[in-house]
């Protein structure tokens, strides 16, 4: 019997905005969304493989904000500081913004000249899903997840 993999989606969500990145030496405006969307999705990985069950996504709001979901979680703390900064830094630069053409987070996201940040956020969020599957085999983080989603 093959085990699921819990994070397949958020290593999708990585590989496109990498291939993004290669081909143009930016992101665009939907791409740069993917970055914490990609977060998400690994906290998402982290519920299923604690619970064995889909992650109720109804139940978990506001979407895209992995700080938020961490916390919901109970997991927050078992991130490396570098981890729980970056959460933070997402949190704070409004990357769903970035849709707008007007707005600042889409200029300073999504032009060329953006280049070292969009190459600096992709870097973090791939650090961060590492982690996470990392966290997946340590069951007591799992048993943290249940016991947190039983109070």
């Amino acid at each position: 019997m093959t085990l699921p993999n819990y994070f397949h989606e958020a290593h999708r969500a990585l590989d496109g905005m990498r291939h993004e990145f290669t081909a143009v030496s930016s992101v665009s405006a939907t791409g740069i969304n993917g970055v914490p969307h990609a977060c998400d999705l690994a906290l998402r990985g982290l519920y299923a493989a604690a619970t064995g069950s889909p992650f109720p996504a109804n139940d978990f709001r506001p979407h895209h904000q992995p700080e938020v979901l961490s916390k919901k979680l109970g997991i927050n703390s078992r991130y490396s500081d570098r981890s729980q900064q970056f959460l933070r830094e997402v949190t704070g630069r409004a990357l769903s913004d970035a849709r707008y053409p007007e707005s600042d987070a889409h200029a300073k996201y999504t032009h060329a000249t953006s280049s070292q940040v969009s190459y600096y956020l992709i870097e973090q969020a791939e650090w961060f899903v590492h982690e996470s599957e990392s966290l997946a085999t340590d069951p007591t983080v799992l048993a943290e997840i249940r016991e947190t989603l039983h109070k």
